[in-house]
This record gives structure tokens, sequence and C-alpha cells, in this order.
């Protein structure tokens, strides 16, 4: 019992590091979803024939206007996909750490009289 009880705080903690790692990555990505729509508000404000630089490997390179749009379009595009995929994995992480976190309670309770784990 008390192994299986340890294999379950230390899956329950894996669990814990995980989400963390998956909400930091999502803020990443949301932070960098808002910066292209500020990027793309601002090159829509552009005149169609204006002359637009982008970054590439460390050197700016001049690119059309509707290419640059483009460009963030399928940025945000890609950020707005790892978004809703980072998020699939908190829910469903988030759930497996419920769960075992009722599993433990229930193991600690009968036994123990310390109940309840925080997260």
């Amino acid at each position: 019992m008390a192994e299986e009880m340890e294999k379950k705080i230390i899956d329950y903690q894996n669990y814990a590091k995980q989400l963390e790692l998956i909400v930091a990555q999502k803020a990443q990505y949301m932070t960098r979803k808002e910066e292209l729509n500020i990027a793309m508000e601002e090159v829509k404000k552009l005149p169609e024939d204006a002359v637009v630089f982008r970054m590439l490997g460390g050197f700016l390179v001049q690119v059309e206007r509707q290419e640059a749009e483009k460009q963030i379009l399928d940025e945000l595009n890609e950020a707005s996909l790892r978004i809703d995929q980072l998020e699939k994995q908190e829910k469903r992480l988030s759930e497996k750490l419920q769960s075992l976190r009722t599993e433990l309670e229930s193991i600690l309770k009968p036994g123990s009289g310390s109940g309840g784990l925080g997260q």
C-alpha cells in the first residue's frame, strides 16, 4: 500500500510540473499572438505600396505589404493552433491531477488523520 501511495504521489508531482510547463508555454504563445495582432494592425494601416521589412535570420529583408500580412496571418494561425493544443493538454492534466488528488485523499484520510493535499 505504501509503494502504491508513493507512486501516486510521484505521479501527482510529475503531472503538476507538466501542468506548470504547459501553462507557461501557453502564456508565451498568447503573448506572441497579441504581438502579432498589433503588428497586423500596424501593417494594415500602411499604404499598399509601403516598404516593409521583416527579420530573417538576423537580417532585415524587404517584403511587399501583402506578403508581410500573409506571413503575420500564418504565424497568428500557428499560434492559435498551438494555444488550442496546449489548452487541451492543460485540461487533461488538470483532470488527471484532480483524480490523483481524490485517490490520495481517500488513502490518507482513513489511516493517518492528515486529510487533503495542496496543489
